[in-house]
């Protein structure tokens, strides 16, 4: 397939991989998104502990949303967290 300009979508592609503001874009989006994740890690590590203490072994809050077998037992400490810190925001 091609574009007005004979350009293959291949090539088009090609050429915006090595677009300066494309890559600088990119590499900012990865940085934020490295620093969020970064961010959520050090919210969570007290919960993440409080948790380990009952047997929940996470390495991140987002496992319990997938869980098949809920655990009546982590939702007090569930809900101080989430009481106490909300979501982290830059």
């Amino acid at each position: 397939m091609t574009n007005n300009s004979g350009e293959s979508t291949q090539e088009f592609l090609e050429r915006l991989e090595t677009d300066p503001v494309r890559v600088a874009a990119r590499a900012e989006f990865e940085r934020a998104a490295e620093a969020r994740i970064a961010a959520e890690r050090a919210a969570s590590s007290s919960t993440l502990k409080d948790l380990a203490e009952l047997g929940l072994h996470l390495s991140s809050i987002w496992e319990l949303v997938n869980t098949s077998e809920p655990d009546p037992e982590a939702l007090p400490i569930l809900m101080r967290t989430s009481s106490r810190a909300g979501t982290p925001r830059e």
